[in-house]
């Protein structure tokens, strides 16, 4: 878990480093698209998005070492930021806030972080039985 956390830390980071680089990018294809963009508003939620990213995966990361040495409460975080992950983008579009490809849902990606939420949810209850707390 800790490693997934760092991958995507990682990822976020980069993503925020290389806005200016991915902005470009992105308007040169859709010039060619005859399509027209604001670079400016593009590369500002591409930055937010990457900020959001090495976010979650910080939290993530933190959440696989507490499981690493033990600590239940770690479940309830990685839990937390899987949920966050799932439900964030169904906010967005629930209030017509998602503007851009990588801003849309996605039912398998969805499923997939709430699966992961809930049974990390159950990690710390049934470390809870264990303990006995």
């Amino acid at each position: 878990m800790a490693g997934a956390g760092l991958a995507l830390l990682g990822l976020g980071v980069w993503g925020v480093q290389s806005s200016s680089t991915r902005a470009t990018d992105h308007l040169i294809s859709e010039l060619r698209r005859g399509s027209s963009l604001d670079i400016c508003a593009w590369r500002t939620r591409w930055i937010l998005w990457s900020s959001v990213i090495a976010i979650l995966g910080g939290t993530i990361s933190v959440a696989g070492v507490a499981v690493m040495f033990r600590r239940r409460w770690g479940f309830l975080v990685f839990a937390f930021a899987a949920a966050f992950g799932a439900l964030g983008p169904w906010i967005l579009k629930l209030f017509g806030l998602s503007k851009y490809p990588y801003e849309r849902v996605d039912i398998v990606e969805t499923v997939v972080l709430l699966a992961l939420a809930l049974l990390a949810v159950r990690g710390f209850s049934d470390g809870a039985r264990r303990v006995g707390a």
